[in-house]
């Protein structure tokens, strides 16, 4: 139960509950103007307060900058002990505690404060779906269960969206999540409800693998087992081979140091050979000299024949002159035996070197080729590894589509199976649903019953198990109007409370705000208020309505009833700022 709703700012409107009908206005003052509105008075905002110290997150309210640095504050009463649980916006992942604490069950890791303790947000939420709905406490629980957090919102709709269908509480859940969490606060099979989720979830996998068969997206899998068969035979022959290899493969322990003297001897051979061919060129240039023609004639000529020239073309010359003659062909003749020397000798030096590198390249190629044949015959050890990586590579890969071929084998029998599996579920969803029937004989009778104080004509909850599990409907005489829609949520809101309030564990609350009576006729608000009341007192539930002073109808309409209306109204927020729930308006 709560008893207050408390803030860290001295402008924050404390608001006091009580145990029973509790009522929060909304009303205009005298200074209201025509653009003011009583739904900025904070009713809504207290709703997210709530929510936000029970674990929720943040509402769109709690988001606004100039709250930063805000932090709320419940005062509950739990197991009829008395605490605070206080959780700031600006650290919302732990939630602080004060008073009484004996309740806390154990096995919950807190840290101790100068004020108590402290928690964080998903242990909070943890104790509070104990204390709550008897949830279990291991936080290890299977997807698709029961949590607080799923849970509680039936018991304090939050938003306009809430109040549009009794089975859930915002327009994004899933049929799985109505059904689950709607059998368990029914008491019925909610275990059934998941594995009839489960089923769904195949079913879509087998929809989306044909869809994507059909665009070509996934034809890899999708298509037929034949083409995976076929990648199996060629990578099961692959990896043979390899397998083959690695066990004929042998490791030379000095492998790279033997590939690296290949390669020097690989180089030198090159350099010589490089080298060779060079001077082989020189030595032909030298040869072709020695061979000229020109170089013998110009050694036999004489000062004799030079002269006998000169007397034909009928010129004397001196004897002087001929001496000169003389000189000049001795020394010419020594210029071409110096000539003929140093040719000679270049010849034969460039033969010998050439020679010698010929020997050389002979030596160095046997050394590679014995080097060679060791590699040949030789592995290294990083391509031993390689080879093993390659071969464990293509077992990953045969792994795969043997698992693709399993997968796919599934997918063409699994629709055969579904069927096989719906049935079988259905029938025992069913048997489950039959077996329960004191418990959905209760929740019927209470649905019944407040329908019928509200339009004195029962209305029916409605419970059955169909192709696709369970199904939840309620009817009311004379539906089709928005407030009589909206008092099929209130009816079965007001059944859960009732239900849940029996049990030895319960939320002990139902909070309803402001959109549930929009569109209400007067007197059907008036008696649901009257129910509400009578109910939470019988029974020692908390019930809470947040509504706008201009919704409220007239003494005349709420007749007896009007007195314990007023006298349980909690607080009266305004539209003014030193009205509103926070002491300002955003």
């Amino acid at each position: 139960m709560i008893r207050a709703v408390r803030a860290n700012k001295d402008s924050f409107r404390i608001v006091e509950f009580r145990e029973g009908f509790n009522v929060v206005l909304a009303d205009k003052t005298d200074k209201s103007s025509d653009k003011d509105s009583r739904n900025g008075a904070g009713k809504s905002l207290l709703l997210e307060i709530i929510h936000f110290c029970l674990g929720g997150n943040k509402g769109q309210s709690l988001k606004k900058p100039n709250l930063k640095d805000w932090a709320f504050t419940l005062d509950l009463r739990i197991g009829g002990r008395d605490f605070a649980a206080s959780r700031a916006l600006a650290h919302p992942g732990r939630v602080d505690f004060s008073g009484d604490l004996a309740w806390l069950p154990p096995g919950i890791e807190t840290e101790m404060t100068t004020t108590g303790m402290t928690l964080r947000d998903r242990d909070w939420t943890r104790v509070l779906g104990s204390q709550a709905f008897g949830l279990p406490l291991d936080p290890r629980g299977e997807p698709l269960t029961p949590r607080f957090r799923s849970l509680f919102p039936f018991f304090a709709r939050s938003g306009r969206e809430a109040f549009a269908v009794a089975f859930r509480h915002h327009p994004q859940m899933t049929v799985g999540e109505k059904q689950i969490y709607n059998a368990f606060l029914l008491d019925l099979g909610w275990r059934y409800a998941r594995q009839w989720q489960l089923l769904r979830e195949r079913e879509n996998l087998l929809d989306a693998f044909k869809s994507a068969s059909e665009a070509g997206v996934a034809h890899r899998i999708a298509g037929s087992v034949g083409e995976l068969e076929a990648d199996r035979i060629r990578l099961e022959h692959s990896l043979s081979a390899t397998q083959a290899n690695l066990a004929n493969f042998r490791v030379h322990p000095e492998y790279e140091r033997i590939e690296v003297e290949a390669s020097g001897l690989t180089r030198q051979i090159h350099d010589l050979a490089n080298e060779n061919v060079a001077d082989g060129r020189l030595l032909k240039q030298y040869q072709r000299s020695v061979a000229d023609e020109g170089l013998e004639s110009h050694a036999n000529e004489t000062p004799e024949t030079l002269v006998r020239a000169y007397e034909e073309a009928g010129i004397a010359l001196p004897g002087l002159v001929k001496k000169r003659f003389e000189d000049v062909l001795d020394f010419h003749r020594s210029l071409l035996e110096g000539r003929r020397a140093f040719l000679a000798e270049e010849i034969q030096r460039l033969e010998q070197v050439i020679a010698e590198r010929k020997k050389a390249i002979a030596t160095l190629d046997t050394q590679r080729a014995e080097r060679m044949t060791i590699l040949q015959t030789h592995g290294a050890l990083a391509e031993h590894s390689r080879l093993q990586n390659l071969h464990q590579d293509g077992l990953g890969k045969l792994d795969a589509v043997k698992r693709q071929i399993a997968e796919l084998r599934e997918l063409e029998e699994g629709r055969s199976k579904l069927k096989i599996e719906r049935e079988t579920l259905r029938q025992s969803t069913s048997r489950d649903l039959d077996e329960r029937a004191v418990a959905r004989e209760k929740a019927i009778s209470s649905f019944n019953a407040n329908s019928e104080a509200l339009y004195d004509a029962p209305g029916n909850l409605i419970i059955n198990v169909g192709k696709n599990g369970y199904e939840f409907d309620v009817e009311i005489q004379r539906t089709g109007s928005t407030g009589i829609e909206n008092m099929k949520v209130f009816c079965y809101d007001l059944a859960l409370a009732q239900l849940w309030a029996a049990r030895d564990v319960s939320p002990d609350i139902l909070i309803h705000d402001s959109p549930m009576f929009d569109g209400v006729d007067e007197r059907q608000k008036t008696r649901a208020w009257r129910l509400a009341a009578e109910e939470s007192k019988r029974l020692g539930f908390q019930y809470i309505s947040m509504v706008n002073t201009d919704d409220v109808p007239p003494d005349a309409v709420l007749g007896d009833f009007a007195d314990e209306f007023q006298g349980n109204v909690r607080i009266v927020l305004t539209d003014q700022p030193n009205g509103c729930l926070l002491g300002f308006r955003f």
